[in-house]
């Protein structure tokens, strides 16, 4: 990997996304196992040389918000409920962009995969996060966690991502 982003600067890209396309706030906190309720996780990977995956996760009842904040749609609509999963993906798929710049430099090409999505438990999330290379939790505004996590992975054998 070209440049490891620090915690901080991870987590400067992700509230900076958060609050520009979802107008949700964020602060750093510590890092803890989490706690309870369903996680929505949503996974990119990264390809220059070396793989890594980004990872983006939070509690499952606030995607709906972001979905509703990004297409301009009431939060408590069956549309935004609807689209919560897409709407992870594509914050993800945004935040990948960002990032690829940052890790393997502007003039870079980099192949992004497309965000996978889905429900996570606890266990298999705080595994994923202890085992990344960097990452950051952060507190909404409201007290809601959000997770983002790169780590390196080993290239798939066979067909891609």
């Amino acid at each position: 990997m070209v440049s490891k982003p620090t915690r901080e600067r991870l987590g400067a890209l992700v509230s900076g996304l958060l609050e520009s396309a979802a107008f949700v706030f964020t602060e750093i906190v510590e890092d803890k196992p989490w706690a309870s309720g369903d996680i929505l996780g949503a996974r990119v990977t990264l390809e220059h040389g070396e793989r890594a995956e980004l990872s983006l996760c939070l509690p499952s009842d606030l995607a709906p918000e972001l979905a509703a904040n990004l297409l301009a749609l009431e939060s408590d609509s069956e549309e935004a409920r609807s689209s919560a999963g897409d709407a992870v993906g594509e914050l993800a798929n945004m935040l990948a962009g960002t990032l690829a710049v940052e890790v393997f430099g502007r003039d870079v090409v980099c192949k992004i995969g497309v965000p996978r999505v889905a429900p996570e438990a606890a266990a298999d999330h705080d595994h994923h996060f202890g085992l990344a290379v960097c990452h950051v939790a952060l507190q909404t505004d409201n007290g809601q966690r959000v997770d983002a996590a790169l780590a390196v992975v080993p290239a798939e054998t066979g067909r891609g991502s």
